[in-house]
């Protein structure tokens, strides 16, 4: 970042702040001195957030359209940072980032139990949707202790560990025995 010597204002701007008439710290930009600048222009104020929150709404129906399109293009990141958010609201301490887990989804077409494949396209969830599952249901998510398996699956392991839920598998199959 280039800065200017003290007491150098830009040309255009004049020779001190124009926010608050110092000549002190000039800010290589906008005519401000650097704590103008870093007040007005790096933290929002009120009349900056405003100015945001009215853009949104005059543009909605525009950000929409380009959420839509970006969620379609980037179903592995949406799902991403949808199910790291989730599980923050639950209440999990979660240490992976999304490119991890966004690394993870990338790398599973299909689910390790079923082997269906795992639809990546969001919004309803059929049996075959992606879901992050903990290995052993501890409240800390990390890389090591996840993994992606289909919604049906998942719903069926509940909050079991992997013995749990074979042990659970093999208790119907020896109630219920194989159809033939």
């Amino acid at each position: 970042m280039h800065r200017l010597k003290q007491g150098h204002w830009s040309k255009k701007h004049g020779d001190c702040c124009s926010s608050c008439g110092t000549t002190e710290r000039p800010h290589y930009a906008r005519g401000l001195c650097h704590n103008c600048y870093q007040t007005e222009i790096i933290r929002p104020t009120e009349k900056r957030k405003q100015w945001e929150k009215d853009y949104r709404l005059k543009n909605k129906e525009k950000h929409t359209r380009y959420d839509k399109r970006y969620r379609a293009d980037h179903p592995y990141r949406m799902w991403a940072f949808d199910t790291i958010g989730g599980h923050k609201r639950k209440g999990f301490t979660v240490t992976t980032t999304v490119d991890e887990l966004e690394e993870l989804a990338r790398g599973t077409t299909r689910c390790p139990i079923c082997k269906c494949e795992l639809k990546w396209k969001q919004g309803k969830q059929s049996n075959s949707s992606p879901t992050l599952d903990r290995v052993n249901n501890g409240k800390v998510i990390n890389k090591d202790t996840v993994w992606i398996i289909c919604n049906r699956c998942n719903t069926t392991k509940l909050d079991r560990n992997w013995d749990e839920f074979l042990g659970y598998c093999e208790l119907v199959v020896n109630k219920f025995g194989k159809k033939k």
